[in-house]
């Protein structure tokens, strides 16, 4: 029989810094983008990949940005929000 109705696929993928294997590196977009309530202090992250806080607020940084790659490397504070 022919299904009818709706289809939602959910997916979530998870890491820490460039942790993946470099089999599937190549699928994967160059910069990491992910979310969390601190700058990362492990991992390791390359320059231009971003954190965005999971708890952003009027007056604080809305995330951070990977400015010298590294182990956990520099990151810097996004612009606070208006």
């Amino acid at each position: 029989s022919t299904a009818t109705g709706n289809l939602t696929i959910y997916q979530l993928e998870l890491w820490i810094g460039k942790s993946l294997p470099s089999v599937t590196m190549p699928s994967y977009p160059t910069n990491v983008v992910t979310f969390a309530s601190a700058a990362p202090s492990a991992g390791e992250w390359a320059r231009g990949d971003i954190v965005y806080s999971n708890a952003p607020s009027s007056g604080a940084t809305p995330g951070w940005v990977c400015t010298t790659a590294g182990t956990p490397g520099t990151w810097k504070a996004m612009a606070n929000l208006a």
